[in-house]
């Protein structure tokens, strides 16, 4: 029940975020069991996909923000691992995510915009992972994608299959 009007300030962002968030995990990635999450920025689109990602029992979720004690509420709802960019030293996000595991994460949800994390987040992604934008960057920012690092197979790669013709 709403006291005053101006509590819609805070309860309309958070039911709008919340809903999004979850949807990134549950809809557009579907992510599960299987999966290492990653979720760049913990505001109310972050902390709704991390609880959701907590819901869905995924394998690992990282967190990472720069405020810490974000991180240490996204620790009690359920995250496992976390990343402070604000104390990240000079090795970079990737470097930090492959510490945890090496072949990086399978789903790595952006909901900062920023682009420094967004292409640190992409290069954390594992081959055939999935990264799944909300954040709205800068106007005019274009993202460059090195093709042939999230595409090229190996026959020691989990999941590969050659098929002959």
């Amino acid at each position: 029940m709403l006291r005053r009007a101006d509590e819609l300030k805070l309860f309309a962002p958070l039911g709008c975020g919340f809903q999004t968030g979850m949807g990134a995990i549950l809809n557009t990635s579907n992510a599960g069991p299987d999966d290492i999450v990653m979720i760049l920025g913990l505001g109310a689109v972050g902390m709704g996909a991390l609880m959701t990602a907590k819901i869905r029992e995924c394998k690992a979720i990282i967190v990472v923000d720069k405020v810490e004690a974000r991180l240490e509420h996204a620790k009690r709802l359920g995250a496992s691992h976390t990343i402070n960019t604000g104390t990240l030293d000079s090795t970079g996000l990737k470097d930090a995510v492959c510490q945890f595991f090496p072949s990086g994460a399978s789903i790595v949800i952006d909901t900062t915009g920023v682009p420094t994390l967004i292409e640190e987040g992409l290069q954390s992604t594992r081959k055939r992972g999935k990264l799944v934008l909300i954040g709205v960057a800068p106007l005019g920012y274009g993202l460059n994608v090195d093709v042939g690092q999230h595409v090229n197979v190996s026959d020691n790669d989990p999941g590969f299959k050659y098929v002959q013709r």
